[in-house]
């Protein structure tokens, strides 16, 4: 993985000489933290790629629960329970599940869409043999409404079907929730999240290496790519740190009014990455500043876009509208096999330009033809390259955007580690079903 900021003009050269202070003292606490190697600091989520325990734990349900038979895996979850294992898998199997019939899938219920559930429903029915499916349902509190809710949905109608299944069921959750003690005495298989990592940071832990290593994904690449992402993304030296060059102009164009940053993505499997992505920043900077008064709040906006097509939706307004945002361009470098352009066309006069050329050239085009766009006119980016279309670099860029976001964070004076009105959300979302449930019918 290789982040690029020299290509943006309007990025200040002398950035890292004038405000590197500003992010010293947290490479210095991340670099404490990965010394240590525990799961006491709220930045312990960068020291879940060198768990042996984790792995063995890990290691030991997929041998418990993966059959030979196994087709469909029901990923039951929402949030950072699911999103960074979707961002995974269709990073790598998106192109194989449109046309292949490879098992096993994963399935990810995150919705309680009835329409959806009823179509996954269909197909958990459709099976013959309980050892075609898993679930897995993840929740830390253990009192997520969506999460429980479909869950108790799923369990019915394998119970309707097969009877109790509690070996073809995975709880994920935080240690001591009651969610997990009645996991426990029932018969499932159980793993805890550790108290210090939030759902957002979670990927690294059972949380997505369980799914992923039941889809058949060598999950020691993802750690091993993280591993190397945190011992950089801990360097001192602010110039040979990705994430804390990457922090401080991203802090640097919000401050100059660019409260927008938008993640341009040229490979169109890497969307739900995005999305992960997009979590991520919104859930650890979007808050009020503390012991302000008045109170300030802080917040970075972020927003996926889909290279080339979105061009042809919202790059008028990216190029021609309001100066503020931040754009980060991610693209792989070393592609799967193009596609070329036939030698004998049938509208030979339309674009002639193209003629010779593979798919990946085009796009390759398309990339540096907008980067030009945005240097012409005046919009500030930065650009990430991964090398390939694999575990290592996942891993790597995951830990990298994990490590940049508590960076950022903390040199706008929140903590990223909170979420305090997503909470409030939750608890409001049940006093409306418990007092739609005490009123007379």
């Amino acid at each position: 993985m290789k982040l690029i900021t020299n290509t943006a003009k309007a990025i200040s050269s002398t950035l890292i000489e004038t405000q590197g202070f500003a992010v010293h003292p947290h490479i210095q606490t991340v670099r404490s933290v990965l010394a240590i190697g525990n799961y006491e600091a709220p930045e312990a989520s960068v020291n879940l790629p060198t768990d042996e325990g984790l792995l063995m734990a890990v290691d030991d349900v997929v041998k418990n629960t993966k059959t030979p038979t196994l087709k469909y895996i029901f990923l039951i979850g929402i949030g950072g329970s699911n999103l960074g294992t979707k961002a995974i898998y269709e990073a790598m199997f998106l192109a194989r599940d449109v046309v292949g019939k490879t098992y096993p899938k994963i399935i990810f219920v995150d919705t309680n869409n009835s329409a959806l559930l009823e179509s996954y429903l269909t197909l958990l029915k459709s099976l013959e043999d309980p050892d075609e499916y898993l679930l897995i349902s993840i929740s830390k509190s253990g009192g997520t409404t969506e999460t429980i809710a479909n869950t108790e949905i799923f369990l019915a109608a394998v119970a309707q079907k097969w009877s109790s299944r509690p070996e073809r069921l995975i709880v994920i959750s935080g240690a001591g929730s009651p969610y997990l003690e009645v996991a426990q005495t029932i018969g499932a298989h159980c793993l805890t999240i550790p108290p210090q990592v939030g759902g957002r940071y979670s990927v690294f832990s059972a949380v997505g290496l369980v799914p992923l290593a039941l889809a058949g994904l060598d999950i020691q690449e993802l750690r091993r790519g993280a591993e190397t992402m945190a011992t950089t993304c801990s360097h001192p030296e602010v110039s040979q740190n990705p994430a804390a060059t990457s922090a401080l102009i991203q802090v640097q164009a919000y401050r100059a009014g660019k409260n927008i940053h938008d993640l341009f993505i040229f490979n169109s499997e890497l969307e739900s990455l995005g999305k992960w992505w997009r979590q991520l920043l919104g859930e650890s900077v979007g808050k009020s500043v503390p012991n302000t008064s008045p109170v300030e709040t802080v917040g970075i906006t972020p927003t996926v876009s889909i290279g080339s097509t979105d061009l042809h939706s919202v790059g008028q307004l990216y190029l021609g509208g309001p100066n503020d945002k931040i754009t980060t361009f991610l693209s792989v470098k070393s592609k799967a096999a193009d596609i070329p352009i036939p030698f004998k066309r049938t509208f030979p006069k339309l674009l002639p330009m193209i003629n010779n050329h593979i798919t990946g050239t085009i796009t390759d085009a398309i990339l540096d033809g907008t980067k030009v766009a945005y240097n012409e006119n005046n919009r500030l980016f930065m650009e990430i390259q991964l090398d390939e279309f694999s575990l290592y670099e996942l891993g790597a860029f995951m830990q990298f955007k994990m490590i940049e976001t508590m960076y950022t964070a903390r040199i706008l004076g929140v903590n990223p580690f909170d979420q305090p009105n997503v909470e409030s959300y939750k608890v409001k979302t049940k006093q409306i079903l418990e007092n739609k449930n005490n009123s007379p019918t």
